[in-house]
């Protein structure tokens, strides 16, 4: 195995703890799986491997799918760290929730992302564990994709002593 080390030797680290507490919240894995307007009120095949769901529909990294002949929903992330001072890190984690315009509404008054917004940020708002310092809001907008897909975006800003 290769030691890594260096400002950024965790990073791969904290995106895996990252994808793994996304799939791990069942309510997010109904969210990309369930293309239904009551996707929390049906269960998830026994057999569906969530972990199918990384680089499929969720990738730690911009990124914006080709067309698609089946509607889904998607999560990417932004990692922006910038130097402070000589012993610390600063930077943002950016998760971008987008969907197929055809999948926006639901049955729960909330348009699907809206819904998801609100799954991550009760996983991730003011905790720790990720190497990081403890994770704070700070920005959330709407997003514009395509013609196909609408989202919005959640950051969270971090604090990180090397």
């Amino acid at each position: 195995m290769i030691n890594i080390v260096g400002r950024f030797s965790e990073l791969g680290q904290n995106k895996t703890t990252i994808l793994l507490r996304l799939i791990e919240d069942e309510r997010i894995v109904k969210c990309l799986v369930n293309n239904l307007l009551n996707f929390l009120d049906t269960p998830i095949s026994s057999n569906f491997d969530i972990t199918s769901l990384i680089y499929s529909q969720i990738f730690p990294y911009r990124f914006v799918p080709q067309i698609q002949t089946e509607p889904k929903t998607f999560i990417t992330m932004k990692f922006n760290y910038k130097p402070n001072g000589d012993t610390y890190k600063y930077g943002s984690i950016v998760f971008y929730l987008f969907t197929h315009n055809s999948l926006l509404t639901t049955d729960y008054g909330s348009l699907r992302y809206d819904l998801l917004l609100n799954y991550i940020d009760e996983s991730f708002n003011s905790t720790r564990g990720l190497g990081f310092g403890k994770l704070s809001f700070y920005d959330m907008d709407d997003i514009l994709i395509n013609e196909n897909f609408s989202g919005i975006y959640i950051a969270y800003k971090l604090l990180e002593k090397q």
